[in-house]
């Protein structure tokens, strides 16, 4: 005889789901607990620091910028399950569409071109490419390029001697991911499938004996 259960079982999937975004915007705010304890590690506009402070307060600081402003940057760290998505998401649906337009950038883009795809379409700007007549591998070179000068004038002495990263930056392989990269964002595709270098420039990476670490995703405001 199967225990009675006193619950829609598919309710209880939609409630108890294992990532914020999976809400829907009313049924999260149905069941979302407001964060009372949000410590301030840094703030340079007001003397903040180092005391704890509401959702609706975090909300306020974000907020208060004029739009003629310069950037802004809240940085929201703590440990793995902290609430940090969760405090992301109630910012995403807390502001007001009328006046305000949160983007979410999901963690999973971490491609520049993507990002900056994703967030033309956002203002509706999909449709209007910034380079109208410039050819893709064209604009590709220029971008492995301005990266080789950059590396010149600002590089980290650990990526010495430049010279073998210039090698690398202006190989076909290289020219070819960001050609692709390009392609992608040019038609709105924000896939996955583009965000690995070819093997080709990772083999070149790795004759060059550099390793880069990408670093774990870092609940206290900075």
């Amino acid at each position: 005889m199967p225990y009675p259960t006193p619950w829609n079982a598919a309710r209880v999937r939609q409630v108890l789901t294992t990532e914020s975004r999976q809400k829907v915007r009313d049924l999260f705010l149905h069941t979302h607990r407001p964060f009372r304890q949000i410590r301030v590690d840094l703030c340079k506009e007001s003397d903040l620091a180092g005391c704890f402070i509401s959702e609706e307060q975090v909300y306020a600081m974000i907020t208060a910028g004029a739009l003629d402003a310069d950037n802004r940057l809240f940085f929201v760290v703590g440990e793995a399950g902290a609430g940090k998505s969760e405090l992301c998401q109630w910012l995403e649906y807390r502001a007001d569409p009328a006046c305000r337009l949160a983007i979410h950038i999901p963690r999973s883009m971490t491609s520049a071109a993507h990002v900056a795809a994703l967030l033309r379409r956002a203002l509706g700007l999909a449709g209007a490419p910034l380079l109208r007549r410039t050819p893709v591998a064209t604009q590709a070179r220029h971008v492995a390029l301005s990266a080789a000068v950059l590396l010149y004038e600002q590089g980290d002495p650990s990526l010495m001697p430049t010279s073998e990263w210039e090698e690398l930056l202006d190989s076909t392989g290289t020219r070819a991911a960001i050609t692709e990269h390009l392609t992608a964002a040019l038609h709105g595709d924000s896939g996955s499938r583009y965000s690995r270098p070819s093997s080709r420039c990772t083999t070149q990476a790795q004759q060059c004996g550099t390793t880069t670490a990408v670093g774990n995703d870092p609940l206290a405001l900075r």
